[in-house]
């Protein structure tokens, strides 16, 4: 091997270092995001079952829209997220994770 090959070979694996913990800090935010993001989602639905005792006798005209309205937006943002921990999973080699929707585990590294 020439001085230049090793000097590659060497910079491809400092960079790959650096590219793995990068994908490793990525992987914890996406993960502490998602959770983040999915207990407000929870307490966002909670609301709107409170809201429908509430007014489950029709007292409040457009309640029920309004919750329908709410839980609508709140299933498609619960979707979003199981799509950005799935693509997630992919990218870090977790197919598993991926298929069940969760975040990548934190010992799987980049695929």
């Amino acid at each position: 091997m020439t001085d230049l090959d090793v000097e590659i070979e060497l910079r491809v694996r400092e960079r790959t270092v650096q590219l793995e913990a990068a994908n490793r800090e990525l992987e914890a935010f996406v993960a502490a995001v998602a959770h983040d993001l999915r207990s407000q989602l929870r307490a966002i639905q909670g609301v709107t079952q409170v809201l429908t005792r509430r007014h489950a006798d029709g007292s409040a005209a457009g309640v029920q829209e309004c919750v329908d309205c709410i839980r609508l937006n709140v299933e498609q943002m619960s979707v979003m997220l199981d799509g950005l921990t799935r693509i997630c999973g992919s990218w870090w080699g977790d197919p598993a994770a991926s298929r069940r929707g969760e975040p990548p585990s934190r010992t799987a590294g980049p695929g």
